[in-house]
């Protein structure tokens, strides 16, 4: 995941393959960010507690707060219903701190077979 902090590496990967073992699904990455836990705090945004929106505003909101703290713009747009992949590692660029990549379903059917490119593959989970 470090390696989308390069803007060169997404180019590269800009899609993330996930294949469970029964589904393989696909996803565009469309923010990638910076951050740490703020466990004490109510009034900043935790992507790390973001589940689904509720409303077109929560989606509203979330999507902004995405592209304020995004390190580069993807030019990925997301819509209310839309659903997301969020990855996230420890990065110690300061105590606390969170890289967090996320990225937006883009093969609504499992996608077994048929290539569309370049992407990232992050493992098989035995379930």
């Amino acid at each position: 995941l470090i390696s989308y902090e390069n803007r060169h590496f997404y180019e590269n990967h800009k899609l993330i393959r996930l294949d469970t073992g029964r589904e393989c699904r696909e996803y565009e990455v469309m923010s990638v960010l910076k951050t740490h836990l703020f466990q004490n705090r109510e009034d900043t945004f935790k992507y790390y507690q973001f589940y689904q929106a509720n409303t077109e505003e929560e989606f509203k909101n979330y999507n902004q707060n995405l592209k304020a703290l995004s390190l580069y713009d993807t030019g990925v747009k997301a819509s209310y219903g839309d659903h997301f992949l969020t990855l996230s590692t420890c990065s110690s660029y300061v105590e606390d701190g969170r890289l967090a990549v996320v990225a937006r379903q883009i093969s609504p059917e499992p996608a077994h077979g048929g290539e569309t490119g370049d992407s990232a593959s992050f493992g098989t989970f035995d379930e």
